[in-house]
């Protein structure tokens, strides 16, 4: 992941090395004005398109931040549930 400045010079790169069969995350903070630049890089050896089956496979997937709209709606909700509960008497 890169960070550029308003003007666009580099201000940080952060890499994260993969171990095999365990999840990784980046996090990094954007300053305000700064653009930030991401992607995905896949390095190994060269294989024929008879042996991909048997190398395995790479999924890349982006998990979505709760909006705001939905963290106002689980309070609610739990706000709710202890509500009743309250008014049955449980605890």
């Amino acid at each position: 992941m890169d960070t550029f400045g308003p003007g666009y010079d580099l201000s940080a790169v952060r890499y994260t090395p993969l171990v095999p069969g365990q999840a990784f995350s980046v996090n990094l903070t954007v300053p305000a004005g700064h653009h930030a630049a991401y992607g995905i890089e896949v390095v190994g050896p060269n294989a024929h398109a008879s042996a991909l089956d048997r190398l395995g496979a790479v999924q890349v997937t982006a998990i979505p931040e709760p909006s705001r709209m939905a963290l106002v709606l689980a309070g609610l909700l739990a706000l709710d549930m202890r509500l009743r509960r309250r008014r049955s008497g449980q605890p």
